[in-house]
């Protein structure tokens, strides 16, 4: 039951003409509060739709999903959704690569089956996420991706 309902909210989300970022509403009812709205709501929005059945070759919503992250990797490799994303409603770059966002995106590629498709913006993704990890396997405190 709940598989259908996560599908239903999230093929009728990505079928719309927007892009990514009102799923979080559906999907957590707390819009721009627990993560940056775009690749935390794309990550839970890809997963419910696998978690349904779904694929990348049978799902538009989740093709839609995917072009619209790999069009937001930065040149690093990683992702970097600013705060006021949030505020905006509008997908914002902070033009730098955060953890938390890049792993986010990497979830989201990886459930939808990029690996399979081209395994190149992942590696280039865990390249960031090990360039930024600290000798003693932490990650450093970044800024606050939420408001």
């Amino acid at each position: 039951m709940v598989s259908n309902i996560m599908q239903f909210m999230c093929v009728n989300y990505f079928t719309s003409d927007s892009e990514c970022g009102t799923i979080v509403l559906l999907l957590s009812c707390r819009y721009g509060t627990w993560a940056i709205c775009f690749t935390y709501g794309t990550m839970f929005a890809v997963r419910g739709l696998v978690a349904a059945g779904r694929t990348y070759d049978n799902s538009y919503p989740i093709r839609k999903a995917c072009t619209f992250l790999l069009s937001k990797q930065q040149s690093t490799g990683g992702w970097g959704e600013s705060y006021l994303s949030s505020h905006n409603e509008d997908y914002v770059d902070s033009h730098k690569p955060n953890v938390v966002n890049t792993s986010f995106a990497m979830l989201a590629l990886i459930y939808a089956g990029q690996v399979e498709r081209d395994p190149v913006p992942l590696f280039q993704a865990a390249r960031q996420l090990i360039n930024m990890q600290l000798e003693t396997g932490e990650f450093p405190q970044q800024v606050t991706v939420s408001l």
